[in-house]
This record gives C-alpha cells, structure tokens and sequence, in this order.
C-alpha cells in the first residue's frame, strides 16, 4: 500500500497495484480506497460476507460490515467514509 500511495503517477505505483489485484485487493476509483472480501485467514466466518478496506487515514486494514453491493463496493463503504468524517469533527 506505500508504494500504492506514496508514488502516484509513477510505474512503481502500477507495479504495486498490480501486486494488490493479485492478492485479491479491488480499488474503488470513486472513494480512492482498497477492498477486499473477507476470509477465515483474515479472522472471519467463512460466510461472513464482509468487506475489509484500508485505511490510509489510520494506515490499517479495518472491516466494513454495512450493506453489500453486488459489486466491489459503490454505496456501502462511502456510507462508512462518512460515518469517519463525522467522527472526526
């Protein structure tokens, strides 16, 4: 995720965000976040069915357990941006 962030518009970055697709990471282009369906290796149940994302705000991989949309996320994790926001003012 450093290289990711750190380097935009540089190859390293597309380099890295190649190395996050292949570890199953899906970007979000309109919150600009990394996702990726929860597992048993990340400490779920195995239906689960929760999203984990990164935050670059706290630098961690935090889980987002709101609705689900059919697709990567478009709704749910900027409903959870928000609630961020909000907690920080």
């Amino acid at each position: 995720f450093y290289v990711f962030y750190a380097m935009p518009k540089d190859v390293l970055q597309a380099y890295a965000a190649q190395e996050l697709y292949n570890r199953e990471w899906q970007y979000h282009q309109d919150l600009k976040l990394w996702f990726k369906r929860g597992s048993p290796a990340d400490g779920l149940a195995v239906n689960s069915n929760q999203f984990i994302y990164f935050d670059i705000n706290s630098w961690e991989c935090r889980i987002f357990g709101g609705p689900q949309p059919a697709s990567a996320a478009t709704t749910g994790p900027q409903q959870q941006q928000q609630q961020q926001q909000q907690q920080q003012q």
